[in-house]
């Protein structure tokens, strides 16, 4: 997902695309904006996808765990504005 995702999808959809990223197999790194709008929500959504894929018997993606993870020991936003933000 690129700048264009980032500056205009609100919260929800954006981190729906990031699972779907995950879920598809396209690196994170490919992801524009991840460090700014990872957040809880997205955390916990990831978490209950590797619970699944887990339960399942599947491999999940070493960059869901490197998301779970965190930046810095996990430090990321408490939560979404639930709106992107208006671009300049």
């Amino acid at each position: 997902m690129g700048p264009y995702a980032t500056a205009h999808l609100d919260d929800a959809a954006w981190r729906h695309g990031v699972l779907k990223c995950l879920f598809v197999g396209v690196p994170l790194a490919a992801v524009d904006g991840l460090e700014t709008r990872r957040d809880d929500e997205l955390v916990r959504m990831v978490r209950a996808f590797a619970d699944e894929r887990t339960a399942a018997g599947r491999d999940f993606p070493a960059d869901g765990t490197r998301l779970l993870a965190g930046p810095e020991g996990g430090a990321h936003r408490a939560g979404g504005t639930g709106a992107a933000e208006p671009s300049s």
